[in-house]
């Protein structure tokens, strides 16, 4: 009799045990997962360098943690926020690789270091929450414009090119102007304008 009343107490102590266990245990493994909702990873090609260089950019929930993976399992980002700011939280980041010439690095070993394939990204919020995204890396990089040329029409410069042929990942075009500090993109984008007085401006204020 007393050997059936330990036996019972001691599967109920092991029962009790295991749901403290489950209990304690549920905060992690049950953490809620949120979408980023931007994850981005591109190359970015000047073909005047040329050059060659990788862009990161995400947006989402709070977080203070961020980690990039690779498509080899490779961690290529980690950044985590410290103090004040760890518990306040960021949710933007973009960032920009080294862009080194070809004739200091070679494009192939620039796409050896981040090879095509799927990209997971992945985080924690402020209030510890799971932040899960991927992106696609391609390596399918479609050549510079050919021609470019120049007229002013309605009080602007409009500046012209040939669109280089399509590649199969190819999906907007971007046009990005420093006189003017703004970009613009389109699918079949072949011009951009630029205000005159903003060229008339940065003109003044170059050296002579």
């Amino acid at each position: 009799m007393n050997r059936r009343r330990h036996i019972r107490t001691l599967s109920v102590f092991l029962v009790a045990m295991v749901a403290l266990i489950l209990m304690v245990a549920a905060p992690e493994g049950w953490a809620a997962q949120i979408l980023f909702s931007k994850a981005k990873i591109i190359f970015e090609f000047n073909s005047s360098g040329p050059d060659l260089g990788i862009q990161v950019s995400l947006d989402g929930e709070p977080w203070n943690e961020i980690k990039i993976v690779g498509p080899d399992g490779g961690k290529i980002f980690e950044v985590k926020a410290n103090g004040s700011l760890k518990k306040f939280g960021l949710t933007e980041l973009f960032a920009e690789s080294n862009e080194p010439n070809f004739e200091d690095v070679p494009p192939e070993d620039i796409l050896d270091r981040f090879p095509a394939g799927v990209y997971k990204f992945s985080g924690k919020t402020v209030e510890g929450d799971k932040l899960v995204g991927t992106a696609m890396l391609t390596h399918a990089i479609p050549d510079g414009p050919s021609v470019v040329s120049t007229q002013v029409m309605n009080g602007d410069l409009v500046i012209s090119w040939v669109a280089p042929p399509p590649v199969s990942s190819l999906t907007v075009y971007q046009s990005t102007s420093s006189a003017t500090r703004s970009s613009s993109s389109g699918r079949i984008m072949t011009n951009s304008a630029l205000p005159l007085a903003y060229l008339t401006l940065n003109c003044r204020r170059s050296p002579a």
